[in-house]
């Protein structure tokens, strides 16, 4: 049997290369670490103040949020609640946002809806009356205005008498809020003109309770009595009366001012006022 060495060789050869040569088998390649997981919310930031105030009967428009996160960045903000403008009450709107971790977070923004406004109270007519003496003064009245109720009473206080005087009339009104306003008509009485001439034709002799510097001053204003024998009543050392029939004093008018005012006694002789030497 011949055997043929060349081709045996060969095949063995082969076979040897088909195992890998007779070496060992390769290591398997390690997998990359997982990375952390997400566990931080996003933040939220509310834009504006978190506490607000809002002025009843306006429009409101809210001024929203932001939120970020430290793996995906800016993130939607999703806002529910609502402000009703017209009613007062205290109102919460919350901002939620989430990441793609499903990491969550939430924030509130509370809204107090209020009136601080007061009312608008108008006078009728004008804000100062004159009337004359005796006469029944008619009040035209107020109206008053409100931004939010609209049209509101109006409460008068105060009363116009019929003497001479200066009389206040007030006028006020109060809002559902509690705000409240008021103003004021003055009316002056005084005594009836019966004619004689205009004011500035007058030549006033006393003004203001003193003799008009054209008549000398109050040097030249005396009294006289008969019961002191028609002398002067004033005593110049002392600077005290010594009438015995009348009396006078300088007194305040609301209307006219000071004035003099002369009183008659019950047993009053013949007696006067005298101005100039």
């Amino acid at each position: 049997m011949t055997i043929n060495y060349k081709h045996l060789v060969f095949v063995l050869i082969v076979a040897l290369q088909g195992c890998g040569g007779g070496g060992g088998a390769g290591a398997p390649t390690p997998e990359p670490p997982a990375p952390p997981s997400d566990t931080m919310p996003p933040i939220i930031t509310i834009l504006g103040e978190s506490e607000a105030s809002h002025e009843q009967g306006t429009e409101y428009t809210d001024p929203g949020a932001t939120a970020s996160d430290d793996v995906d960045g800016d993130v939607d903000v999703t806002v529910s609640g609502s402000v009703d403008e017209l009613v007062a009450a205290t109102y919460s709107i919350t901002y939620s946002a989430s990441d793609s971790a499903g990491n969550s977070a939430s924030a509130t923004r509370t809204v107090t809806v209020q009136d601080t406004i007061a009312p608008v109270v108008t006078l009728i007519g004008d804000a100062s009356v004159t009337i004359d003496e005796g006469v029944v003064f008619s009040d035209l009245g107020a109206t008053a205005t409100d931004s939010v109720d609209g049209v509101l009473d109006v409460v008068v206080t105060g009363e116009v008498g019929s003497e001479i005087g200066i009389y206040t009339l007030t006028y006020s009104a109060t809002d559902a809020g509690g705000n409240a306003a008021s103003v004021d008509r003055s009316i002056t009485v005084v005594e009836v003109d019966t004619g004689g001439g205009s004011e500035d034709s007058y030549v006033f002799i006393i003004e203001n309770g003193s003799v008009a510097d054209i008549w000398g001053g109050n040097d030249f204003l005396s009294f006289f009595d008969e019961k002191n024998g028609y002398g002067d009543c004033t005593d110049e050392a002392s600077g005290t009366e010594t009438c015995q029939s009348v009396d006078w004093e300088v007194v305040d008018d609301p209307v006219r001012g000071n004035v003099l005012e002369v009183t008659y006694l019950s047993d009053a002789g013949h007696a006067g006022l005298v101005v100039g030497p």
